[in-house]
């Protein structure tokens, strides 16, 4: 079984359309010194320390859609309810709110 046979049908069906792809793929694959060119950027010395521990992290679900320019005062109702419950160290600015513009209303 080939390398690309192994990672699922969507690349083995356009191997059928054109045999010279799995050709080339297979050679690329097993070319060590064309591999030797990528490394894992976090081995690194100077890699930055990537914090893994999502403790720091919550998300708030159900919170009614708003337009684009209205996200400011729903951010500060969201802060002013979890200033009220003790969380003080919640800041516009530590907040990330995704956009999708089609959804937006």
């Amino acid at each position: 079984m080939s390398i690309l046979e192994e990672h699922g049908n969507n690349i083995y069906s356009d191997i059928q359309k054109n045999p010279d792809l799995e050709k080339f793929i297979n050679e690329v694959v097993g070319n060590t010194d064309f591999m030797k060119k990528f490394y894992d950027p976090l081995d690194q010395p100077k890699a930055p320390i990537l914090n893994d521990d999502f403790s720091n992290y919550f998300i708030i679900a159900g919170l009614p859609k708003a337009q684009k320019e209205k996200l400011p005062k729903l951010l500060e109702i969201v802060i002013k309810i979890f200033t009220k419950k003790g969380v003080t160290f919640i800041t516009q600015e530590s907040i990330s709110v995704p956009l999708d513009e089609s959804c937006v209303s």
